[in-house]
């Protein structure tokens, strides 16, 4: 890490155009592979009461494996000067992802057999009303919370697999100990291209991003010998349709004043709408998952159909 004022110009940190001076620094830099720690966003280091102008004559370079590791943060005005402290912080390679304290059920080691229990003991004590929706709420969370395990990872590292964790144990340990070591760097740029790799490959969809794999996928590839006037020809082929039939006119039959819709839920079709629900979907305004309600058993079901027949009779929710 070398940190000086250089005295010199450049575009790179911030000048409108380079001088002799900035020049022979890039030069500088380059040859023994170091790399500038800049953001155009910070303030400059140095305010000017003369020109009324901020400017940045200090500058950090960095050797290039640990370019990723360092973030430049300019400070507050020294007072009574026209300087900025300039400091530059060195993290590790791959640091958790600090996440708020948010407990969630672990679906995985519930007792679905104790929750259908006690969760129909229950509802037994409340009548099927909008009103007491609520009630019912409150006796579900107070049955989640004893038959599921909550949890929370406040450092969660994506992507960790356990051959990883080792690997990240013994980078961590050897960062504590020197962090500027060569060793230290070594594994900390390996385990983070490890990393980014496998995030890169996992991230690939061609269903909801195909544009972001094609554009992968290429970058993998030689470049093709394919011409633009190629692409258009088959673009003309594709365009042509070799069957065209005639559209089908679709005669819609008025509906009938009496239909089905009037007529109550039947236990059969809740059943149904329930086991089309996919798990691991968001929960609703009243905090229900989808893993909960396909567990709910046989006299709680008969609670939310009677629940759904009199929000249907009253047209009250």
């Amino acid at each position: 890490v070398i940190i000086g004022d250089f005295n010199s110009h450049s575009v790179t940190w911030g000048y409108s155009k380079n001088d002799e001076n900035g020049d022979l620094v890039e030069v500088w830099a380059k040859a023994y592979h170091l790399s500038l720690i800049h953001d155009s966003k910070l303030p400059g280091s140095f305010n000017s009461s003369r020109w009324r102008r901020s400017y940045n004559p200090d500058l950090a370079f960095v050797d290039s494996n640990i370019e990723v590791m360092c973030k430049k943060d300019v400070l507050e005005p020294i007072p009574h000067t026209q300087h900025r402290p300039v400091t530059i912080r060195v993290t590790a390679a791959i640091a958790p992802n600090l996440v708020p304290m948010h407990r969630c059920f672990n679906f995985k080691k519930a007792d679905w057999g104790g929750f259908s229990e006690d969760l129909d003991k229950k509802v037994t004590r409340i009548d099927p009303t909008p009103e007491n929706y609520d009630l019912f709420v409150n006796a579900l969370r107070n049955t989640s919370k004893r038959y599921i395990p909550q949890g929370c990872r406040t450092k969660h590292i994506p992507g960790l697999t356990p051959v990883l964790g080792a690997e990240y144990k013994k980078y961590q340990q050897m960062f504590q100990r020197d962090p500027f070591s060569e060793d230290t760097i070594m594994a900390g740029t390996a385990l983070k291209r490890r990393r980014k790799w496998k995030e890169l490959i996992e991230g690939i969809d061609m269903i909801h991003s195909s544009r972001k794999a094609w554009l992968t996928i290429r970058k993998l590839k030689k470049k093709s010998n394919i011409t633009a006037n190629q692409v258009a020809h088959q673009l003309l082929l594709n365009g042509k349709a070799l069957n065209k039939q005639p559209k089908i006119l679709i005669r819609w039959q008025t509906d009938l004043e009496e239909t089905h819709f009037s007529a109550p839920y039947t236990i059969d079709e809740l059943n149904a709408g329930i086991s089309h629900l996919k798990n691991g979907k968001a929960a609703g305004l009243d905090d229900i998952c989808m893993e909960q309600i396909k567990h709910f058993g046989p006299i709680t079901k008969l609670w939310v159909l009677c629940l759904f027949n009199n929000c249907s009779s009253t047209l009250r929710i």
